[in-house]
């Protein structure tokens, strides 16, 4: 589980700042047609956030409890 306040403002870069958030999370330069497709394919924070790896999560800086 994502620890609470940090949550809220993972959601907030989700859904507002997409392209931002993914690009840290992924480690690439996406387009934004690409950014539109991982959120399309994820459309919660947690589907896509559960599908990163340890490195991948790191970057974001959300460490789970």
């Amino acid at each position: 589980m994502i620890i609470g306040k940090l949550y809220n403002h993972a959601m907030a870069d989700y859904y507002c700042n997409v392209n931002g958030f993914i690009k840290t999370g992924e480690g690439l330069e996406l387009t934004r047609f690409q950014s539109l497709n991982v959120s399309r394919k994820y459309p919660k924070v947690e589907q896509w956030y559960k599908n990163l790896d340890l490195a991948r999560r790191k970057r974001i800086g959300i460490l789970e409890e």
